[in-house]
């Protein structure tokens, strides 16, 4: 869960941005999180990095514990071009691309694009793949642990969330949360190798 000045995301539900408010009367601090209605979790006790309190779950009590998470990543070090480890060989070179099924033919003898690059600039991620390039925004949580995005990969499969697990200046590891035709599932420890 991530909150900013008006609005709150829970990561692994749908990345959407919900409003939130904090209500004090005389004797109790009450935060309610909109989201299909409000729900209404009483504060016992905040500091800088931690809430708790509880809520009410079929009439009965239920204890809860907000903490800060601390930065995981250093950002900056998702900058550049990534390459899905599908596409390496044992030595992290990409691989002939005729050891792959043929590529129909591209329009206007268009060159496919190979190896398949996801490619994270400032605020956009650009995704070459096959014959094309797609550009989408993304946003990186407060923690840098998930990055929320909209990008359909070479399967079809619309990624909406990226859980950060491992990122250096040579790899990048994430669970790859997609949608695909109406399900949605979680491909996890996806390895990506830094293109020079």
């Amino acid at each position: 869960m991530e909150f900013n000045d008006s609005t709150y995301r829970v990561l692994n539900r749908n990345g959407s941005h919900d409003s939130y408010y904090i209500q004090e009367t005389n004797d109790s601090t009450i935060l309610y999180l909109e989201f299909f209605g409000s729900y209404k979790l009483a504060i016992d006790s905040f500091s800088e990095n931690q809430i708790s309190g509880r809520y009410f779950l079929k009439n009965e009590p239920r204890r809860f514990t907000l903490k800060e998470k601390p930065v995981q990543w250093d950002k900056s070090l998702l900058q550049g071009k990534w390459v899905n480890e599908f596409y390496l060989d044992p030595n992290d070179q990409p691989m002939d691309i005729n050891e792959f099924p043929p590529f129909p033919p591209g329009p206007d003898g268009l060159q496919v694009k190979w190896p398949p690059t996801t490619e994270f600039k400032k605020d956009t991620l650009h995704y070459d793949y096959w014959y094309s390039t797609k550009i989408d925004a993304y946003q990186i949580n407060n923690s840098n642990e998930y990055i929320t995005l909209n990008v359909s990969d070479f399967l079809g499969r619309e990624n909406t969330l990226w859980k950060i697990k491992t990122l250096n200046d040579s790899t990048l590891i994430v669970d790859q949360y997609y949608s695909d035709e109406g399900r949605s599932g979680i491909e996890e420890n996806v390895r990506f190798v830094k293109k020079n």
